[in-house]
């Protein structure tokens, strides 16, 4: 009887330790405005940075990670692009030094990764993959609330977004977008959550993973709804984890799947129709549906298959002088705040403002983060694959905005993920000296 209590207590601890370290790491990634707070990220790290100071186990982890060579090449990399960011300012003598806070936000992002990471490490029967589930089903649960009920999303933009913010978002998305808790919304939200789904659907991949098939399918449906309606962006990081899925199943397990998921599927649409018919949600799907699709919708109506954003992505790239081939322009933003040259594309962004060979250099050491880090995923992964994927859809990403050790929430995903798989690896070592 002592034993069952026992047992049910340290359940119920490490429930409590579980969500905890899930808020905490919510409050990280995304990073939004919090009154008198200023930022969820100070939060997250001082939780975390306290946490260190109460318990030597974790101090000691975040000393062996704060050695490990993928930190300092990681904190190399992001240092340079300040550097060659400094040069292209004075080579072009400008003063638009408007990039500068994202990329110091980049430098402490590696810094804070590796602080959040040692104090979130040491929970039981709990790994990095739990985690990111968890933030993304956070998130996804709080966007498809906000779109659904009007009352709890002015609740919560009052809170994380300014007034301007609100009125522009509220204007510009037509009701299906704009929503979440988050620093950035559309493309910055969108393809943080593309990232963590790609992750979510790897680990659902592995055989490792002991969740009910049922529940995989639910967490996909309500992430990837969620997701798109952060932004089409997001359905990159799903196909590209449904085709990690495929790869690394056996033919059995791939027709076992399929039959299994396309029965959940019809369910869930039965269930979902005679709840949108009943609930009085008909226009609101109806908006999301043309949003999502509307590639479909524009084959259809005209045998046109783009959208609104590949048409203007088209416009964003143009040809470059050899000035700006060379070195750049120095010029990030105008002087009103909007896009130089009015380009939002991140090779574009990248060469207009420091050249195409210090943009090249960036992402050669991208690169190299990336196969420095394939050393430490775990086993029972296709390793090389899921680098390769994580790579492939960063560089994809970029084609749209701004990613490669640039965006600040995908890149504290891509560093929480390295160095959690770098404290697995040294205390598994460590335990078999």
């Amino acid at each position: 009887m002592i034993s069952k209590a026992i047992s049910v207590s340290r359940r119920c601890k490490d429930f409590l330790y579980f969500i905890i370290g899930s808020v905490v790491l919510f409050f990280f990634v995304f990073g939004f405005r919090l009154p008198i707070l200023k930022n969820s990220v100070y939060v997250a790290f001082s939780i975390a940075f306290l946490s260190l100071l109460f318990s030597w186990k974790k101090r000691n982890l975040a000393k062996v990670l704060f050695k490990n060579h993928f930190f300092w090449l990681a904190i190399f990399s992001q240092l340079l692009f300040v550097f060659f960011s400094c040069v292209s300012l004075l080579v072009n003598n400008s003063d638009d030094v408007s990039i500068f806070k994202t990329l110091f936000n980049d430098v402490f992002s590696v810094v804070a990764s590796v602080i959040v990471v040692s104090s979130l490490y040491y929970q039981r029967k709990v790994g990095v993959f739990h985690l990111f589930c968890a933030i993304l089903v956070i998130q996804s649960v709080a966007i498809i609330a906000m779109m659904l009920f009007p009352s709890f999303n002015s609740v919560i933009q009052s809170i994380v977004r300014s007034d301007a913010e609100a009125e522009f978002m509220s204007a510009t998305y037509g009701g299906v977008r704009g929503f979440g808790i988050a620093g950035s919304v559309a493309f910055g939200l969108s393809i943080t959550m593309g990232f963590l789904g790609f992750l979510v659907l790897v680990w659902f991949s592995s055989p490792s993973c002991h969740v009910n098939s049922g529940l995989k399918f639910f967490i996909i449906l309500l992430s990837l709804f969620a997701s798109i309606s952060a932004g089409r962006a997001a359905m990159l990081g799903y196909v590209l984890g449904f085709f990690y899925f495929i790869f690394s199943s056996t033919w059995f397990q791939k027709i076992k799947g399929s039959f299994k998921y396309s029965i959940y599927g019809w369910l869930s649409f039965i269930c979902l129709y005679i709840l949108i018919s009943e609930s009085g949600f008909e226009n609101i799907v109806s908006n999301y549906s043309h949003y999502a699709f509307q590639f479909i919708y524009n084959y259809m109506n005209s045998g046109n298959l783009s959208t609104t954003s590949t048409s203007h992505l088209e416009t964003m790239y143009f040809p470059l002088n050899s000035h700006q081939v060379l070195v750049g322009d120095g010029q990030y933003t105008n002087y009103d705040g909007t896009y130089y040259l009015s380009t939002d594309a991140g090779f574009m962004r990248f060469a207009l403002f420091m050249g195409i060979p210090f943009s090249f250099v960036i992402y050669s050491f991208f690169c190299i983060l990336c196969l420095v880090s394939i050393r430490y995923f775990q086993d029972a992964l296709r390793k090389g694959m899921v680098i390769f994927l994580i790579a492939m859809m960063t560089f994809l990403y970029h084609i749209k905005g701004e990613v490669v050790l640039f965006s600040v929430s995908y890149m504290k995903v891509f560093y929480f993920l390295i160095f959690f798989f770098i404290a697995r690896s040294k205390m598994i070592s460590k335990s078999g000296e």
